[in-house]
């Protein structure tokens, strides 16, 4: 997920950030996960909204 974060972003910096952000993201919406999804690809999928 950093990887794709870093392609996104161009910097590590803000490939970090974009990475935290995104966890607690989904941090904040796991009473939300209806485990229709690999816990990954939920993530991957707020990574790159």
């Amino acid at each position: 997920m950093y990887r794709f974060g870093l392609r996104m972003c161009g910097s590590e910096e803000d490939a970090r950030e974009v990475l935290q952000e995104t966890l607690l993201a989904a941090f904040r919406n796991l009473h939300a996960f209806q485990g229709d999804a690999a816990v990954r690809q939920a993530i991957s999928r707020i990574l790159s909204a």
